[in-house]
């Protein structure tokens, strides 16, 4: 459906304006951190209005972490994804190859803008010393990014450029029209990591809202994207076995897989003192840890179940304390309804909610094993950890999870309670196996380097963008089909789910919603190619008026116009031309 939304236009970010408001910021007799701050933002106007549609040489590269930046709003501690990020990107800015840079879509922007790499490092540097997102510097840091951000000009892309998707961008519903303007203006490349298909594969460990987003992106990635990278050989089979099913049959040509068998430890980091133990009441005494977000696909409460049934058999004289570490997620009611029924089990349970970098080596390295047994995973970070730290993992046999843990974890048939039974009745029972099993670690086990892993991806983008590229060239339109451009709200998919929204194109359109796409004052343009053959064709579009005022419409095919009238507040309407 094309709809027409009379909306005033958006503001246009005028560098000279900015510039002119700023120096009349008084910063004599103030905090000096006004003053500070009014500096860093000139500079940054400054050095961007300077460089907007500059030429470069070389090869460029640009990443987008949206999501990355959207985490830093609400949380300090990166979890698995953001570590990624942080870590590859503190790689590749070092690159002398190739023009690194790093871009992001602000809350509420149409469209990208540079995220200045100083201000990344220091956030990245600032998110690894702590865990309190109240701290003064962080606070102050989080908010210079995001003045820059919300006044920083449209982001400017170089030709053959090549884009890399570092996170997510489900829940960008104009994502790949961007894409689609940035190929055909600059013939750009489009790379996308892929983490997991957690939304398609688990739905019922999501929220609706949330695998409805994931499907959506995930009909036009295979459309748009140029290049995938996925994180296990279990994703990557899995992705191509979605492509298949959406009628992709050669997405595999595309995929390069991207192990997260990195070192997690950082660099030089010392653990937190022993003392800092007896704050978690688990000084001197044997405990499990099991380290992740507390969320129903973590399966908390298998592991609960378990040592609920070795507490009822009693025939384990030193079963360890268990030790969730990890933020409250979604779907966990039952999780907490186990604790508070049960109160044997509670005073064996300890959860820590938030940890630094230097809690968990010290939790790491203090623990008797780690656990580990989630419904599915693109890769298993802790599993990984665990073994950075020497340390026995207990793993499900499931999805992405044998890579991670390879020969050194204990695995037990996944979501069964006897076999995690089983194993942990083995793993605290016989010390003696276990012992040679952390010594087998400690000699056997060698974890990439995260350099090796950067290296990986800048390698990838670099070579991409080295591609020959026509560009975006519109898609076939399919005689006799009907094409929704609204919102494709299912969490399903087959052969053939297309969405009209992959006709969209320009500047002219509002973010697809449950009924259509709204258009601004201009309208907005569709550009398809017409299916083999002589035609005549003939095209029908569904229009939807203002909810509250008539709207008048035209619609021109090549310049020449072919429909025109009216439309009554609310009324739908298909036309024809």
């Amino acid at each position: 459906a094309i709809e027409h939304h009379r909306a005033p236009d958006l503001p246009i970010f005028e560098p000279s304006a900015a510039i002119s408001a700023l120096e009349s910021v008084p910063t004599a007799g103030v905090d000096p951190r006004v003053g500070e701050i009014v500096s860093d933002l000139l500079q940054t106007i400054g050095a961007n209005a300077g460089r907007a549609g500059e030429p470069r040489e070389g090869l460029a590269v640009s990443y987008d972490i949206s999501d990355l930046i959207a985490h830093f709003r609400h949380h300090r501690l990166p979890t698995g994804i953001q570590r990624v990020q942080i870590e590859v990107l503190s790689r590749a800015l070092l690159d002398p190859s190739c023009v690194s840079r790093i871009c992001c879509f602000p809350d509420g922007s149409e469209a990208l803008v540079e995220v200045p790499a100083e201000m990344f490092t220091e956030l990245a540097h600032l998110a690894r010393l702590g865990t309190n997102s109240h701290e003064p510097v962080w606070v102050e840091s989080l908010a210079r990014l995001f003045v820059h951000l919300a006044m920083a000009p449209d982001y400017q892309f170089v030709q053959d450029e090549c884009l890399v998707n570092l996170g997510t961008s489900w829940w960008i519903y104009n994502y790949f029209l961007f894409i689609r303007n940035a190929k055909s203006r600059f013939n750009i490349r489009f790379a996308a990591i892929v983490f997991d298909l957690v939304p398609l594969l688990a739905t019922e460990h999501c929220i609706r809202g949330i695998s409805e987003d994931y499907v959506g992106w995930l009909v036009g990635a295979f459309r748009h994207t140029d290049h995938f990278l996925a994180i296990s050989q279990s994703t990557g089979r899995d992705l191509v076995r979605a492509a298949e099913r959406l009628g992709y049959p050669s997405v595999a040509e595309k995929v390069t897989i991207i192990l997260l068998d990195a070192d997690f430890r950082r660099p030089g980091g010392k653990p937190s003192a022993p003392a800092q133990l007896a704050a978690w009441n688990l000084a001197h005494q044997p405990f499990a840890l099991f380290v992740s977000t507390i969320e129903s696909r973590k399966n908390h409460v298998l592991v609960l179940d378990a040592w609920t049934e070795l507490l009822r058999r009693d025939d384990l004289a030193d079963l360890p304390k268990l030790v969730f570490v990890g933020r409250n997620g979604w779907l966990n009611d039952q999780v907490f309804e186990r604790l508070a029924a049960n109160p044997r089990l509670r005073q064996r349970v300890t959860i820590i909610e938030r940890a630094s970098d230097e809690d968990l080596a010290l939790l790491y390295r203090s623990c008797l094993f780690t656990v580990y047994p989630s419904l599915y995973e693109g890769w298993g970070l802790p599993i990984t950890e665990a073994l950075c730290y020497g340390k026995v993992p207990v793993v499900a046999d499931n999805s992405s999870l044998p890579e991670a843990g390879g020969d050194f974890a204990l695995f037990f048939e996944s979501n069964s309670v006897p076999s995690l039974v089983a194993a942990i009745t083995k793993i605290v029972s016989e010390p003696d196996w276990r012992r040679a099993q952390e010594e087998r670690i400690a000699r056997q086990f060698a974890p990439r380097s995260w350099e090796a892993v950067a290296d990986q991806v800048i390698s990838m983008a670099k070579s991409l963008a080295q591609q020959p590229s026509t560009g975006w060239e519109a898609p076939v339109i399919e005689e006799g089909r009907l094409y929704p451009v609204s919102r494709y709200k299912g969490v399903e998919i087959w052969n053939g789910l297309e969405a009209g929204e992959m006709f969209r194109m320009g500047g002219g359109w509002l973010w697809p919603n449950d009924r259509g796409a709204r258009t601004r004052p201009g309208g907005g343009d569709l550009r398809f190619t017409l299916p083999p053959g002589d035609g005549p064709w003939r095209v029908y579009m569904r229009l939807i008026g203002l909810e509250h005022d008539e709207c008048p419409y035209e619609i021109s095919i090549a310049g020449t116009l072919i429909a025109s009238g009216s439309l009554l507040p609310g009324e739908c309407r298909w036309t024809t031309g």
